[in-house]
């Protein structure tokens, strides 16, 4: 399975939903801190049954410095992944990841997480507050929100903080995107 989104988008929280939904461990893998044989020897040790995880896999390539892991060893280890085993890659710049590591066999799915557009955070405000009692009040919050700004992540953390008024949200939408973009200025978002 291979994740393609910019940051911010939900990869990582999806993958922890995936562990929490199945029962399964998780093995988050650092592919910029291990070399070939760290990674042989994870992977030959990892368990049967498990979900492993390697974000940022656009970092192996195939002009890496010595004492990285490299795209020949991580093709090797993803093609030798069992049954029962998960194994989630994800990326920010997919036009970086290596195309032999994108080919069928090595993914057998790919999904690529975008910013919240109009419909989607209309429909947050819904799943958060209820669609019939709020509808006027969910177009008006989608309204204020621009487009492909926010992720679903954010904007459902802002949702569950206001949770106790509809129209408290609304309310408070300005503000809280203000604080966010400050933020994001600061470099900390």
């Amino acid at each position: 399975m291979s994740y393609a989104a910019v940051e911010r988008t939900g990869k990582t929280s999806l993958t922890l939903s995936i562990t929490e939904c199945f029962g399964l461990d998780i093995y988050a893998i650092n592919l910029s801190s291990i070399d070939n044989n760290g990674l042989r020897n994870l992977f030959t040790n990892l368990p049967g049954h498990c979900v492993i995880l390697l974000e940022d896999v656009e970092v192996v390539n195939s002009s890496l410095p010595e004492g990285m892991a490299s795209l020949t060893t991580l093709l090797d280890v993803v093609n030798g992944v069992g049954d029962g085993q998960v194994l989630i890659m994800t990326t920010c710049h997919i036009e970086l990841v290596d195309s032999a590591l994108l080919q069928a066999g090595c993914v057998d799915v790919k999904n690529q997480f975008h910013l919240t557009d109009k419909e989607t955070i209309a429909q947050l405000f819904w799943l958060a507050f209820g669609q019939e009692a709020v509808d006027p009040l969910a177009h008006e919050f989608a309204g204020k929100v621009p487009e492909l700004e926010f992720s679903l992540a954010e904007i459902l953390s802002f949702l569950i903080e206001n949770r106790r008024s509809p129209k408290q949200a609304v309310g408070n939408v300005a503000a809280w995107m203000a604080d966010i973009r400050s933020e994001r200025k600061k470099g900390g978002v």
